[in-house]
């Protein structure tokens, strides 16, 4: 059924343009295969989310067989146009109809269902329909039978939603839908900010480009860094006067795409080669680019009088898989794990637990020492909550990662919302001396804590079990939460005592979800967390308004959430407030 979904994805198009051929794709004709285009598209590309965030090796065999079916189904079908696509689209919807009814209820796929509306839609086209169920189904069977791996990770994946209980469902639905809307304004836009979507790069005109500081232009090349293995793997590029109009909205760190123009015209990205980059270094008369993939032919980069370089914005679309996996993690961690965020149990407290270490310095500030006497007795979650420049970092995340370390048994994760917020926990543990490993990527580091990335503690070493002995005996991991979601064997590897999440006030629920739902050997990952933040300041950024973020669920309000938009921190803030007002024990 869904591989024939996807043919249809090929086919709707397939039909546009042979309705074009022939002078037939207009008014009305035109708004009913738009339409049934746009229910094909939905049916596809919800499924093929759904099954990115949970099996990333069965999407790469879908696609193959997607294609193989496509083929199949072209090789067998010689009508002329429009008759050729509209035909084999009807015998498609049929037949994925068909197999929708073989699965049963069990695995009923609502936006199969609407697809059945796409003959009538389309009857008025005045084609006729020779009924090729029968020669498609017979070329189109070895190839979907052969595709057992689709079954057992949708099984799955179907039964978990199916079981849920009725509030994580709830939140599943929500928070998917939440986030795909996020997903697609980062390709088009948010309402009021086209410039920040991809698909500026051909909607905005240069002069917006310029004024909003997304593009770099005029750029010469005057370095490359190239190996014998790959080729060329960096460039450096120098500005020229060019980009005086606005102030440029990049950084260190950024995705960004690179390509050649002609000198003295305007760029456009949509008609020649894009090099996917990241931002290395931005200086005030040059930008150092890595690139994702290096390129052997070096001639590439031979810088001439007749062209020059641009950059521009790039989206990174894996990121919204880690997105997706996060919020369905939800539906499989354990029992009491979920119900502890959907606030179903109250938070726990162990008031025997007492404090190995003194943090009053010497009497004056005995308030530090109740502060991480009631992080250390919380079972489940520890807040602390207070204004910028009140030593949230310096001195609550220090000292009670320094308390959790006076345990010899006891590891830490480390988690933050920004490269820079994690170049300064990475300082304060340099400043204590505590080993540590950093998770990410080199140019989203500072150069002084290079030697702890992951990848550069795991050079030296040539067999797994040496580096599984590294993982399993380094006791604190430090990273983003992108950084860290990307890592997600990690925690399947390694169980943490405690994760202390700073800037948790900018960091949505699907961002963090995934952590605090994964499980290591049938148990939580996360052992419970401390989340830092100030819920009244810098709030977690997001691309749609409150009219499509809010949540009108009772059963969603009834856990304390009220909108999407909101971080998990100013959640579980309203939850406590909800229950013991400002005297919470847990924050």
């Amino acid at each position: 059924m869904l591989t024939l979904i996807a043919a249809l994805d090929y086919f709707v198009y397939d039909l546009i343009d042979e309705m074009e051929e022939v002078g037939k794709y207009r008014h009305a004709m035109k708004r009913n295969i738009n339409k049934a285009k746009d229910l094909i598209l939905h049916a596809h590309d919800l499924f093929y989310r759904n099954m990115m965030s949970f099996d990333g090796k069965g999407v790469k065999q879908y696609n193959i067989a997607s294609e193989m079916v496509y083929k199949a189904i072209n090789d067998c079908v010689s009508l002329n146009a429009p008759e050729r696509a509209y035909n084999i689209l009807m015998a498609c919807i049929r037949l994925q109809s068909k197999q929708r009814l073989k699965l049963g209820a069990r695995y009923t796929y609502k936006p199969s269902v609407e697809l059945d509306k796409i003959p009538a839609m389309l009857e008025g086209l005045g084609i006729h329909d020779y009924n090729l169920d029968n020669i498609i189904e017979m070329r189109v069977r070895p190839i979907v039978m052969n595709a057992e791996y689709v079954k057992d990770p949708l099984a799955r994946l179907l039964d978990a939603v199916k079981n849920a209980p009725a509030e994580a469902k709830a939140y599943y639905h929500r928070m998917t839908g939440f986030v795909a809307q996020e997903h697609l304004l980062a390709k088009i836009g948010a309402p009021g900010r086209e410039a920040d979507g991809m698909a500026s790069l051909w909607k905005c005109s240069l002069e917006e480009k310029l004024l909003a500081g997304n593009i770099l232009l005029g750029l010469e090349i005057v370095q490359t860094v190239d190996s014998e293995e790959n080729g060329t793997e960096q460039v450096v590029l120098q500005f020229s006067g060019a980009n005086d109009l606005g102030i440029p909205n990049f950084r260190k760190g950024d995705s960004v795409i690179l390509y050649a123009y002609p000198d003295n015209t305007v760029p456009n990205a949509c008609g020649t080669i894009l090099f996917r980059c990241a931002i290395l270094a931005f200086n005030l008369d040059s930008v150092e680019l890595q690139l994702r993939t290096p390129q052997r032919n070096r001639r590439i980069f031979e810088q001439t009088d007749c062209r020059v370089w641009a950059v521009e914005h790039d989206c990174v679309e894996s990121g919204f898989s880690a997105l997706y996996r996060s919020v369905y993690s939800l539906l499989t961690t354990t029992e009491d794990r979920r119900r502890l965020l959907m606030a179903q149990r109250q938070p726990e407290a162990d008031p025997a637990v007492a404090l190995s270490l003194d943090f009053s310095m010497d009497g004056k500030c005995p308030h530090f020492n109740q502060l991480v006497l009631r992080a250390r007795q919380a079972k489940d979650y520890f807040m602390l909550v207070g204004p910028p420049g009140t030593g949230k970092t310096s001195f609550g995340l220090v000292n009670i990662l320094l308390e959790t370390l006076a345990h010899p048994e006891e590891s830490v994760l480390l988690l933050s919302y920004t490269n820079r917020a994690v170049d300064e926990i990475c300082s304060k543990l340099v400043q204590h001396g505590i080993d540590f490993i950093r998770v990410g990527r080199p140019h989203a580091c500072s150069e002084a804590y290079h030697p702890y990335l992951l990848e550069q503690r795991i050079k030296p070493l040539v067999r797994i079990d040496e580096i599984d002995s590294l993982i399993r005996q380094t006791r604190v991991f430090v990273g983003t939460t992108s950084s860290i979601s990307s890592h997600a064997e990690l925690l399947q590897l390694k169980t943490f005592d405690m994760a202390i999440i700073d800037e948790a006030s900018q960091i949505l629920e699907p961002q963090i979800m995934g952590i605090l739902c994964a499980t290591c050997n049938g148990e939580p990952s996360i052992k419970k967390f401390v989340m830092i933040g100030d819920h009244k300041q810098l709030p977690a950024v997001v691309l749609q308004p409150s009219q499509t973020s809010a949540v009108n669920d009772a059963l969603l309000n009834g856990m304390g959430l009220m909108d999407c938009r909101e971080s998990l921190f100013q959640r579980m803030v309203r939850l406590q407030e909800r229950t013991f007002g400002t005297e919470s024990p847990y924050m």
